[in-house]
């Protein structure tokens, strides 16, 4: 009886073991070096590149294909500290960016994100401090925080009508060097602004798609909510000494006058019952 106990246990480890074997066989992505990148092929088929060598320079062109699989997915620190890349191509297959993914590559200049990329992780470009141009592709949906944090010489970005949200300090510095840039064009699709504009001290105009739902800006590109009952953000760079508030505006929103250089007065109208921190 002994025996055949010992037996049965025996068995069911082994069988524990080997099932466990067969789990981590299965789930384990085997990591290849072809060229220049480093790389696995998830279960679904897809590349996703893990690493680009440090000898990588100048205009890159990102494959779309590696080990027989369409390049989907570029990982979290893939390029970081690069500084001998000054532009990336990115392959039409593309699909997500990831945290950090080319984190002080401080030499890239521009950058085009093809029209298949839904989403940008967080830091993705972050202290690419020669970064100035920025065309992003037709289906971003999500901007996560600090993707161009310390991008100091950015001169113009346009938000298509894909992007619903963009995260914290997505556009801050931790300085005064540079200009930030000048100019914001937001599409239709933006839901959320968080406290992504006091550290752009050269912000002149904030240009919204009549279409958008959920915000709007006047005249002198003072951000509202798209009711004008909640005042958002005026724009750093603006020249007016004085700005009147409409009525109807019940909340002027945190930081939304933060470090506004030019104003001298601000006429508050009596509908308002809330002012913000800072």
């Amino acid at each position: 009886m002994k025996n055949n106990l010992t037996k049965t246990l025996s068995t069911v480890f082994a069988v524990a073991v080997l099932v466990c074997l067969m789990a981590f066989g299965a789930s384990a992505e085997q990591e290849i070096t072809e060229g220049q990148y480093t790389y696995y092929i998830s279960a679904k088929g897809e590349c996703i590149i893990t690493k680009g060598d440090s000898s990588l320079s100048g205009d890159v062109v990102i494959p779309a294909e590696l080990g027989g699989a369409a390049v989907t997915e570029i990982g979290r620190r893939a390029f970081e500290k690069n500084a001998n890349i000054t532009s990336v191509k990115f392959p039409e297959t593309l699909i997500e960016i990831e945290d950090h993914a080319f984190v002080q590559c401080t030499n890239i200049e521009s950058i085009t994100i093809p029209d298949n990329v839904t989403f940008i992780g967080g830091g993705a470009f972050s202290s690419c401090e020669s970064l100035k141009n920025v065309i992003l592709g037709k289906s971003v949906t999500t901007i996560s925080d600090q993707v161009f944090y310390n991008c100091f010489y950015l001169e113009e970005i346009v938000i298509p009508d894909s992007v619903v949200t963009i995260g914290s300090d997505v556009f801050s510095t931790s300085n005064n060097l540079g200009t930030a840039f000048r100019k914001i064009t937001i599409g239709k699709g933006l839901k959320i602004i968080e406290d992504n504009f006091e550290t752009c001290k050269n912000i002149e105009t904030i240009i919204i798609d009549e279409e958008n739902p959920y915000l709007c800006a006047d005249s002198s590109s003072v951000l509202y909510s798209k009711d004008k009952t909640m005042l958002l953000r005026f724009p750093s760079a603006c020249t007016l000494e004085q700005y009147t508030i409409p009525d109807g505006v019940k909340r002027i929103c945190d930081k939304a006058f933060y470090k506004i250089r030019t104003l001298k007065s601000v006429i508050i109208p009596d509908t308002v019952t809330e002012i913000g921190t800072s």
